[in-house]
């Protein structure tokens, strides 16, 4: 048995990119593409229904059919328990060390040449660790550069 579809944003409207789509109790699944689509083949015939995931959205499961459009409704109580941190996600309550939280008004309102110099600017916190070289390793025209 095989089932194909769309997963879309029901507040948006748009194709939903990277959705896990599962046969319900096994290990078939797949991610949806650029355009939302998923094919699943080679469902045992007992399974009956599809479980839709991804972060922000509220889980659905959905019985099986071919060619089908499924909606997924925001979870917007789950956004504030996720972090995204720079290797990838953390529940909040596993996550250890410095966290800085940015709003997107304190993005859009900044003007700078590039947007990892206006980051570390404004959130020091965020900026990687500084080289270790000592001035003193460096030839004496560096260390006039350096100066400057």
């Amino acid at each position: 048995k095989q089932a194909t579809g769309t997963v879309f944003d029901s507040e948006a409207g748009e194709p939903m990119v990277g959705v896990a789509v599962k046969v319900k109790g096994t290990n078939i699944g797949v991610m949806t593409d650029i355009n939302g689509k998923f094919v699943l083949r080679n469902i045992p015939d007992k399974v009956q229904t599809l479980d839709f995931t991804i972060v922000g959205m509220q889980p659905l499961t959905v019985k099986i059919q071919n060619n089908m459009k499924v909606y997924m409704n925001a979870a917007l109580n789950d956004l504030d328990e996720v972090m995204v941190v720079a290797y990838g996600t953390a529940k909040k309550s596993a996550f250890t060390g410095s966290a800085v939280e940015v709003k997107s008004e304190d993005i859009t309102k900044r003007v700078t040449s590039t947007a990892t110099s206006d980051w570390w600017a404004r959130w020091p916190v965020c900026r990687p660790p500084a080289p270790l070289v000592s001035l003193e390793a460096l030839p004496p025209s560096a260390s006039a550069a350096w100066a400057h």
